[in-house]
Formats: C-alpha cells, sequence, structure tokens
C-alpha cells in the first residue's frame, strides 16, 4: 500500500518572494486596496486599524528587521525545498486555494481535484505589471516559459470517487480552458519547493477566499481525513509527499492567532482546528483552510515548525504572517 513519507507548509504569498526594498509596494494596497479585517474578524479600514494599532509597530519597519525576515523566510523555503528533494517522494499532493485564476463567479466549486494526464504552470501576469513589487513577486510563481507537470491521474479518480462515497460533493477537472494555468499557490509549489523536478502530483483545490461557499474549518479537517485515507488504502508502493501553500493571517497580521493555528497541529488538537470560526477565515487568512487539511492528512507523522516570522510591512500592523513546517 502507498504510504504518506513527507509533509511540507509553506506562505506563498507575494511578500515571501518580494526583497524588502520593493515592500512599499504591497503596503500601498493595504491602505488603498485590499479588503482588511480586525483580529475579531471584523470588516475595518486601515484608518482604524492605525488609530488603534501598538505603538511599538514602527520598530518592526526598519530595514534591518525587515531584512532579516526575508532571509528567515528564503533560508526555510530553501531547507524544505531541499527535505523534498531528500525525501524524494514518488507523488506529492499539492492542497492549496484560487484566487480566479481557475475558479470563477460563473463556477466556483468549494473543492475540486485535478485528474488531468498533465498540468499547466505558465508565466504570471505579473511579470509584465508596471508596478514593481508585483513585477518582483512573480518569479516565485513560474518560469519565463509555460511548463507541463505530470499528474498523479489514478490517486486523484480515487480520491474523488472516496470523496463522493463519504457525502462530499467535490467538482474535478480533467483539462483547463485555452489560456488557464494553475494558480499561483500551485506555481509557488512546482517552482520555489519542488523546483520544477517532474514530480507527479496532485492538485486538491479549495475555494478559500470567496463567500459564500467556503469549506469550514470542520469541512478542512474532514477532506484531510479523507486524503490520508485513501492514500493509505491506495494499491501501490508509492511514497507520498503533502505539501499545502498560503498563510498565515494577512493582510492583518495576528501573530496570536498564528502560534495558537501552529500549535494545534503541532499538537493535533482536532477541536481546535475544527472550531475555528467561519469570521476569523477571511481575506488572505482564509488559506489556513489549507494548512488544516495537511495537518489532518498528516496526522500519522510528527510537525516542526521550521520558522515563523510576522513580516510587517505598515504601522497598522499590516503585512503577511510567514509560516513554515515539515512533517516526518
Amino acid at each position: 500500500m502507498a504510504r504518506i513519507v513527507l509533509g511540507i507548509g509553506s506562505s506563498h504569498s507575494p511578500q515571501v518572494s518580494t526583497p524588502p526594498e520593493f515592500w512599499a509596494g504591497h503596503a500601498a494596497r493595504d491602505m488603498h486596496v485590499y479588503s482588511l479585517f480586525d483580529r475579531a474578524g471584523n470588516p475595518t479600514t486601515y484608518e482604524r486599524l492605525l488609530a488603534d494599532a501598538d505603538p511599538e509597530l514602527p520598530a518592526q519597519l526598519t530595514p534591518e528587521v525587515k531584512q532579516r525576515r526575508h532571509e528567515a523566510c528564503q533560508a526555510a523555503i530553501g531547507r524544505l525545498a531541499a527535505r523534498i528533494e531528500e525525501v524524494a517522494p514518488d507523488v506529492v499532493v499539492i492542497i492549496g486555494e484560487d484566487q480566479h485564476e481557475i475558479f470563477h463567479e460563473d463556477c466556483m466549486p468549494a473543492l475540486l481535484v485535478y485528474w488531468g494526464d498533465t498540468l499547466v504552470s505558465a508565466p504570471h501576469p505579473w511579470r509584465t505589471e508596471q508596478d514593481a513589487s508585483l513585477r518582483a513577486a512573480a518569479w516565485g510563481y513560474g518560469w519565463d516559459e509555460v511548463r507541463e507537470f505530470p499528474v498523479a491521474s489514478e490517486l486523484g479518480e480515487r480520491l474523488i470517487e472516496e470523496l463522493i462515497e463519504r457525502g462530499f460533493d467535490v467538482a474535478h477537472a480533467r483539462y483547463l480552458k485555452e489560456g488557464q494555468a494553475v494558480g499561483h499557490a500551485f506555481g509557488f509549489a512546482y517552482r520555489r519547493l519542488l523546483g520544477g523536478k517532474p514530480i507527479p502530483t496532485l492538485p486538491v483545490m479549495l475555494n478559500t477566499h470567496y463567500p459564500p461557499n467556503q469549506p469550514t474549518a470542520r469541512r478542512c479537517f474532514e477532506i484531510g481525513r479523507v486524503i490520508r485515507e485513501t492514500v493509505q488504502a491506495w494499491k501501490s508502493d508509492a511514497r507520498v509527499g503533502v505539501v499545502a501553500t498560503g498563510g498565515l493571517t494577512h493582510f492583518v497580521i495576528d501573530e496570536q492567532f498564528d502560534h495558537e493555528l501552529l500549535r494545534a497541529m503541532k499538537e493535533k488538537d482536532a477541536g481546535k482546528l475544527c472550531s475555528i470560526p467561519q469570521r476569523l477565515l477571511n481575506s488572505g487568512t482564509s488559506e489556513v483552510r489549507s494548512w488544516i487539511t495537511a495537518a489532518v492528512a498528516l496526522a500519522d507523522l510528527d510537525m516542526e515548525i521550521i520558522d515563523y516570522q510576522p513580516c510587517y510591512r505598515t504601522p497598522a500592523g499590516t503585512g503577511m504572517g510567514m509560516g513554515f513546517a515539515e512533517w516526518r
């Protein structure tokens, strides 16, 4: 039977691949573009956040602090990529979200399993953006040319069948529309974690961002359990890795939430993981759904927190909480 031999969790945000000298562009979008939610999950504004912010936050915004945190993130990603290369799994299940890349308002499933023969990764459209911060981030999501990666189609079919058997209304896809490519959550995994190696992958896509059909934390927990049990029942000698990309809290950093989430995953605290309210899983923080799903799929392994970096970019406390973890 197949077995899960490795797990990886990594933040994939634009900021994680952007040198600090370009963070100001991301900060400008915090002020004027992004939908912001306070730490209680309520919609808010940049001005309100700034008025209530910790007066010590400017100390987190010096060039030296930003550079140190950026370098720590790059070191953590490098360590995770090296572990994947060392373990060399035969198949990698990638759990991530989609931001109007494959899912659109004409069809927005809560859960989709892609099981075509191959999956296309295309140059990220930010490569031609006028905004320098977006151009600086684009390299982390793909290459200058289109690439195709093999898909673990047999495992995908089995997972779909098992999800249906257990009462999940799962969408599936065997190909993408002309001009479409896999989203940034998966492009990050191919580029920065798998290093472009042609390892067969199984993309599991969650609608983390867009109401009203975002899966609850409990539902993500249950999806993770089905993934684990499907792999364990697969009549194959494949050694399987599981990768989650996304999160942690953003665009308003909540260090307490991030540390409690990491602790709950490390300690396999099902009650805590299942009870996170929907109101706290909004905006970019919604991506922690992928981590919850992966943590349950990896419940037979032990989690090591590689690093956590609260990468603040404004005195209002906006930025991204960057998490990196390994299960072995």
